[in-house]
């Protein structure tokens, strides 16, 4: 879900919020060389949700609309940027075997062994990459 749309109160705090799915709307190729075809990830979905700010202080939900017109996959939520966190041991480890030497694709692969599969670790490869570029 994102946030498509919002309306503010003259107080200027939020008061109402449309949240839709990722896929909503169209997407437009802005490619002129037809063998670079991307992958489309806009499907015209029209799942939404609206929440509404009351005067006691408290949030409503007013309008579900949970209609996908795409396949679902919750197993490759793991992959979105706001569910991928590295743990602060996790970061002093991979800086230590920065140090000494050791590549971060060898780091990230004895985390990967030691979790039991790809499918237990909360980040990806290129995350620890980032950690030590920075």
């Amino acid at each position: 879900m994102k946030r498509k749309t919002s309306k503010k109160g003259d107080d200027g705090e939020v008061r109402w919020v449309m949240f839709t799915c990722a896929r909503s709307g169209k997407s437009k190729s802005s490619l002129r060389n037809a063998f670079k075809v991307l992958p489309i990830n806009k499907t015209n979905c029209n799942a939404k949700l609206d929440v509404v700010l009351y005067s006691e202080g408290r949030w409503r939900v007013t309008l579900v609309h949970n209609d996908h017109n795409h396949d679902l996959s919750p197993e490759k939520s793991r992959y979105y940027k706001n569910n991928r966190v590295i743990t602060p041991f996790v970061k002093k480890r991979l800086k230590m075997n920065d140090r000494v030497g050791i590549r971060p694709n060898k780091s990230y692969n004895s985390i990967v062994v030691e979790s039991g599969g790809h499918e237990n670790v909360s980040f990806l490869q290129k995350d620890c990459y980032n950690i030590l570029t920075k």
